[in-house]
């Protein structure tokens, strides 16, 4: 079946060495190009894909009769929704990231090749578990026992989560952001400050750039390094073959990355938000149970992202007893988003995610958070009040914010109160204009009403439907 250009939309932010995406209709469609249709083939046909598949560690991956000008072969893979980066993911988040790299890369080496390109942007969270979505990152190799991503795997994954684990956890999530924060170099002198204060970082660097040359001869078959030095004096060669056999203790793989792996464990340090929760029984919380009645009364509404959801509670209460069938929990405290994850790890069609929805981070080269996750209700519950009264944003801003999530409605707490916190007494005093009068006003600026009720002491909340002309 041929298609014509009008039909299919070609993905450009997306890098691919081996062809082009294209979103057909539902379908996402990769093109092979002429050079790479052998490899594919040869890949699709190895088994290596088929058991990924099976492990849910790739997509759902087909050859399809569809033509696209200039290519032979189109593949049809599964779609997945809510695209995230890890950025967005907390710290046990991006551990599990990372040993499921290790997996996908141990059954490779089943099949006679290795994973070359496990950086974290191959890889999203398919709600709670994890994926890799490259076909370009395999390659055949002789050697299994020797891992050439080494150095993609340890500033990938092993850099964040080790100076997460010892505290540097700002830094750690500026790496996530930007992977080139700083070079393994610069990380050696966080991780041994006395070695590195002994010999200095010049001599770190030095000592590095040795070390990747020496791995370069390790990666090397035999046959290559008597081709590339035939030109040279014997003793060269002798050198080279005697490095390679006899410095194997040197290599990297699978197993070693494991070992590097387990032995990280989240930093113990307490956030402003990251208790907040422990102590909520969602069952028997009558706000929680008033929520889940609204919800089931939205017609059509199916999905749900929750916005400053701390550890997740009401997400994962709607999703288990309303008509809710999955959920995107978000919150921009790390440790609450982690607690969030490791108690949600065995519950379908949840999604945790690390944002601020008022402030997403982002890089220049992905696409905008509010054009990769959505759902039919927005939720956002205690939180207005820090957002007006503490970090000034406009109200407005958060309404058109909380709008770019859904298509269907939201459900946002005002508190009238402010930033009460038990006692009157010491309850701050709220501007003039903060009023249940003035936040309706703006709420119907962007929402047909439905409904607004006081739930709970200092909760009121409001119900809307997105207007049409929003939409």
């Amino acid at each position: 079946m041929k298609l014509n250009n009008t039909e299919v939309q070609r993905v450009d932010y997306s890098i691919d060495e081996i062809g082009t995406i294209y979103f057909y209709k539902d379908k996402v469609l990769r093109a092979i190009t002429k050079e790479s249709l052998s490899w594919v083939n040869e890949l699709l046909d190895s088994g290596l894909i088929d058991e990924l598949v099976s492990k849910k560690l790739f997509p759902k991956t087909l050859k399809t009769d569809y033509l696209i000008e200039g290519y032979s072969l189109i593949i049809e893979h599964e779609k997945l929704s809510n695209w995230n980066h890890s950025y967005e993911w907390s710290f046990d988040m991006l551990k599990d990231i990372s040993i499921a790299v290790i997996e996908i890369n141990e059954i490779s080496n089943k099949y006679g090749y290795e994973l070359i390109d496990c950086h974290a942007s191959n890889l999203i969270f398919h709600y709670n578990k994890p994926i890799y979505i490259d076909l370009g990152s395999f390659r055949k190799t002789d050697d299994v026992t020797v891992w050439s991503a080494k150095n993609i795997f340890l500033a990938s994954y092993y850099v964040p989560l080790k100076l997460y684990s010892m505290g540097y956890i700002n830094i750690a999530q500026n790496i996530t952001l930007s992977p080139n924060y700083f070079s393994l170099a610069e990380f050696k002198k966080i991780e041994h400050p006395v070695v590195a204060g002994f010999i200095g970082l010049n001599n770190i660097k030095k000592i590095q750039y040795i070390q990747d040359k020496i791995y370069s001869i390790l990666l090397s078959s035999e046959d290559k390094i008597r081709k590339k030095l035939r030109h040279k004096n014997i003793i060269y060669l002798r050198i080279a073959l005697g490095i390679k056999k006899y410095l194997k203790c040197l290599s990297f793989n699978t197993e070693k990355a494991q070992l590097l792996i387990d032995k990280l464990n989240i930093y113990e340090e307490k956030s402003i938000w990251g208790d907040y929760q422990d102590c909520v029984i969602p069952k028997d919380s009558l706000r929680f149970n008033r929520i889940l009645e609204i919800v089931n009364s939205l017609e059509g509404a199916e999905s749900a992202i929750e916005f400053a959801g701390n550890q997740g509670k009401l997400s994962c209460y709607l999703l288990k007893n309303s008509k809710i069938n999955s959920v995107i929990a978000t919150d921009y405290d790390k440790n609450a988003v982690n607690k969030m994850y490791l108690s949600n790890k065995t519950t379908d069609n949840f999604l945790p995610l690390l944002i601020n929805f008022v402030n997403p981070e982002g890089r220049a080269f992905d696409k905008k958070l509010v054009e990769r996750i959505g759902a039919d209700v927005s939720i956002a519950l205690a939180v207005t009040h820090h957002l007006l009264l503490t970090q000034n944003y406009d109200l407005d801003y958060i309404f058109e914010m909380m709008s770019k999530f859904t298509n269907k409605y939201i459900l946002i707490e005002f508190m009238p109160l402010g930033l009460y916190g038990g006692d009157l007494k010491t309850t701050p005093k709220v501007p003039d204009y903060y009023n249940l009068g003035w936040f309706k006003k703006h709420f119907l600026k962007h929402y047909d009403y439905i409904l607004d009720e006081e739930i709970a002491l200092n909760r009121h909340l409001f119900v809307g439907k997105i207007k049409e002309q929003l939409k």
